[in-house]
């Protein structure tokens, strides 16, 4: 039995702000951000806040190393490899571990569901190799789980306890069935799902044409990316004191990471609160949002203050760790490493 809160038909909804862009919400951040460096005495303030993950999280960090210190119960299964490489060396790779399809491909720095794929056979693969840019990527064995979540963490310069800042549920693009429409007359009034026609035009003609049962779940998309149709959808209510003991016993010998949102899978919501039962999915450093602060029913200028707010215990984070010696690159070391990083941005292809 599921707790009531868990309604998908809410992921329906859509406010305008949802889909302005990236800037708007950067601007405001950027001009809280540069006074707290400068009061702090440097603008790569940011790179303290979590230690063991390049630039902090913010920028050019790698996800399989972010994750390396989680419990091997608690992700899926990885490949890191580099392309160009050639591809029967992969796939003898792929054969010798023994994993079954379908997988994910997605990159080893990258962020927003840029170049993220669903895999379901070799041909599949070698056909998404010949689109991505070169670079370092990941194959991750694909989950089958149903609940998808995006839980905000921060370790206490008090008690030294991982604590939960932000709980969302992410609810990939779908359409709950009636009995009698097909999936293409459930999409007609379908407010979010318009907003995506790039990824309406690839779906087979043999699934528009579907009808899925009344009350069913119909998944349309995998991912729980905003950019691939998914909803945020605020699920603060939820966190309690054995929330934040779980995510604790989770995160507890992860040393390098201190501030951020974990992306997790698991059967059952109640199973967040069980720490063995969660797969991580994904580790987000300084670049992380509470991605609570979507959720359609939130109007924007409480979006716009709570990424203030989150900004602003970020810092007081970086601060303290300042204070107990933790050194910050050189603001000269930025520029370079920021236009590395928004050239592989710009040539990844996203879907």
């Amino acid at each position: 039995m599921l707790i009531p809160f868990f309604d998908r038909r809410k992921s329906y909804h859509t406010k305008a702000s949802e889909f302005w862009p990236p800037w708007v919400l950067q601007t405001a951040l950027y001009g809280q951000g540069i006074p707290l460096g400068l009061w702090s005495g440097g603008l790569t303030w940011f790179a303290r806040v979590n230690p063991g993950m390049a630039w902090g999280g913010m920028l050019a960090y790698s996800k399989s190393a972010a994750m390396a210190s989680l419990p091997p119960g608690n992700k899926a299964a990885e490949l890191a490899f580099n392309w160009p490489m050639p591809e029967q060396d992969l796939l003898a790779q792929l054969h010798t571990l023994g994993w079954a399809w379908p997988m994910v491909l997605k990159p080893d720095q990258g962020e927003r569901g840029r170049d993220v794929y669903r895999l379901s056979c070799d041909r599949d693969l070698q056909q998404k190799l010949s689109l991505i840019p070169p670079g370092e990527y990941l194959l991750q064995e694909f989950l089958e789980l149903p609940f998808e979540f995006g839980v905000f963490v921060s370790k206490s310069t008090q008690t030294d306890r991982f604590e939960v800042l932000s709980l969302t549920w992410k609810v990939p693009l779908g359409v709950m069935g009636d009995g009698v429409s097909t999936v293409t007359q459930l999409l007609a009034v379908h407010a979010r799902a318009q907003r995506f026609p790039q990824l309406l035009a690839t779906f087979s003609a043999t699934l528009l044409q579907t009808v899925p049962p009344a009350g069913e779940w119909q998944a349309l998309h995998f991912s729980g990316n905003h950019c691939c149709g998914a909803a945020f959808i605020d699920a603060n209510a939820l966190i309690n004191a054995d929330l934040h003991q779980s995510m604790h016993q989770l995160l507890k010998d992860n040393t390098g990471f201190r501030f951020g949102r974990l992306d997790v899978l698991v059967a059952d919501p109640q199973a967040l609160w069980e720490p063995t039962a969660i797969k991580v999915i994904e580790i987000n450093g300084a670049n992380a949002e509470p991605a609570h602060i979507y959720d359609p029913a939130i109007p924007f200028l409480k979006t716009l203050l709570e990424s203030l707010r989150f900004q602003r215990l970020m810092w007081q984070q970086a601060r303290w760790m300042q204070l107990q010696g933790t050194p910050a690159p050189p603001l000269s070391m930025l520029w370079p490493v920021f236009k590395s990083y928004r050239a592989q941005m710009r040539s990844a292809v996203g879907r």
